[in-house]
């Protein structure tokens, strides 16, 4: 008999069983066609699939009749979800369907039984075998075979070891480009050169920096380093001067000046108490001392936890001129108002206030400001902490047009942590791991371009149409003429992945997917 193996990755609870699943051999078709003046009939254009159901009759058992509905309102619990989730049939181990439970689910009490009918609706109709990876040959066609009978979506990501100007990945149904291969008459320059790359591993390689290049704060204090990231263990004492902020700073200078730049650091601010409080900042100057943009993220509250995003364009101190093109902040607190009573029957009131808000509380992401002529872009976004990968990006846009503000190259970094008064910092999470500035450097229609470094990842996924370069978007790349592919059911289709990196390597993600 067909059982529910496991639903949103938990296995079936023991007092579920079921009695018959009813499932279509399709999804529902949806049939187009157009009327044709003086034909009889439609013109058939093609078909797609819609959305498909599938229902379950059950019977749910209880110790003893008095726990029926305690056990129904477990059932409740497990089939809950907020959007699809993976189903697996006994029939089909190798099959993962994605589904949410629709409509309500009535239970018929008998005994110490309960019976019902599930319906788990699929947006998507399809089931979805394992994931393979499978090694592509560079610049070499390599067969893929869809063994499934629905349309499949490899996912490429090709590690680089050399410099390269272009990447092209060809089948006969579609082709990225991404880039142009070199001509060799042309000077060829690196599109993006790298002028500073540290990953914290040591404070020696950092000079001291002072108060007049942090907001307010009196700089004092010490980072040190646990071989992967800056931390700061001691703060200084408390100022009786100043905003009540506190802590270190300490400069990096850039390998060379960057007119055009792109800054990324990664941090760390998780509190894991509502009065701990704390803020990371990074500045850029150019030569000059002159300050050319902020970017900070702080919890500044002590009744609850609200992390805010700050990012400026120029000097944001009071005494001078800047433009705050980025403020990110969670509601303002709203208290509930709660009653008690006790055994006693006297009712208490009270309000009760949210201790978390906001969108980037517990923060483990980067900070990333990138500048292009009078072009600013500040973004701060979340590491997925399974893949790794960038998410939950919120990016702000801002140009200088009328230059009201420093127009100077980038010529060092300051990085500052800080404690507010007597407030506990941060224990769970209070860090700057990494700091990478990219120089951009425009080549024109003179110059070959390498517009992919050395050690770059890129990841082209067929299915989103999203193409990577480190984790970050990298779509400004992607020229007009790219068709992302597909490769049918039933069919095996050559690819071929080109660039003049030789030594590159190459993996293909697939999963066949089944009507």
């Amino acid at each position: 008999m067909t059982k529910i193996t496991s639903f949103a990755g938990i296995d079936t609870p023991a007092f579920f069983n079921i009695k018959k699943v009813t499932f279509s051999a399709l999804p529902p078709v949806q049939i187009q066609t157009l009327d044709v003046p003086s034909r009889n009939g439609e013109y058939y254009v093609g078909r797609t699939f819609g959305a498909n159901t599938i229902t379950a009759e059950f019977f749910i058992e209880a110790p003893d009749r008095d726990s029926v509905m305690y056990i129904a309102e477990m059932l409740g619990a497990w089939l809950h979800t907020d959007e699809p989730q993976p189903l697996i049939f006994s029939d089909k181990p190798d099959r993962t369907y994605y589904a949410i439970v629709k409509d309500a689910t009535p239970i018929e009490k008998a005994l110490e039984f309960g019976t019902g009918t599930i319906s788990f609706y699929l947006p998507d109709p399809c089931s979805y075998g394992p994931t393979s990876i499978l090694p592509i040959a560079r610049n070499t066609p390599v067969s893929i075979i869809n063994n499934g009978t629905a349309e499949m979506f490899p996912k490429f990501t090709v590690n680089f070891l050399k410099s390269s100007s272009y990447l092209t990945i060809a089948s006969p149904d579609g082709i990225v480009l991404l880039g142009n291969p070199k001509t060799p008459e042309k000077t060829t320059i690196p599109k993006y050169k790298t002028v500073l790359s540290e990953d914290m591993s040591a404070v020696s390689r950092w000079a001291a920096s002072n108060s007049s290049q942090v907001d307010g704060d009196t700089v004092q204090g010490s980072f040190v380093s646990n071989g992967y990231s800056f931390q700061v263990t001691d703060f200084g004492t408390k100022p009786t001067s100043g905003n009540g902020w506190y802590g270190p700073a300490m400069r990096r200078d850039l390998s060379e000046t960057a007119q055009d730049f792109e800054l990324v650091m990664k941090v760390g601010l998780s509190s894991d108490a509502i009065d701990q409080m704390g803020r990371i900042e990074v500045y850029g100057y150019d030569i000059n001392g002159v300050r050319l943009f902020k970017m900070q993220v702080k919890d500044a509250a002590s009744s609850y936890e609200n992390t805010v995003i700050e990012g400026w364009v120029g000097d944001g101190r009071q005494s001078q001129v800047g433009y705050q093109a980025m403020y990110i902040e969670g509601r303002i607190p709203r208290p509930k108002l709660t009653t008690q009573k006790d055994k006693n029957g006297k009712v208490t009131k009270k309000y009760i206030y949210p201790t978390n808000i906001g969108i980037y509380n517990d923060l483990r992401g980067f900070l990333r400001i990138n500048r292009q002529g009078t072009k600013y872009m500040f973004q701060v976004g979340r590491y997925n902490s399974t893949t790794g990968k960038e998410d939950t990006r919120t990016t702000k846009f801002y140009t200088d047009s009328k230059k009201k503000y420093a127009q100077g190259a980038l010529a060092y970094v300051v990085v500052h942590m800080g404690k507010y008064g007597d407030q506990p910092t941060p224990k769970s999470a209070f860090y700057i791991d990494d700091i990478k500035v990219t120089k951009l450097q425009s080549g024109g229609t003179t110059y070959n371009e390498d517009i992919i470094n050395a050690g770059d990842v890129i990841e082209v996924d067929m299915a989103t149409g999203e193409v990577l370069r480190n984790g970050g978007d990298f779509l400004e790349n992607l020229d007009i003429a790219s068709t992302f592919f597909s490769i049918e059911g039933g069919t095996e289709t050559q690819v071929q992945v080109l660039s003049e990196d030789t030594t590159m390597t190459i993996n293909a993600e697939v999963q066949e997917r089944y009507l």
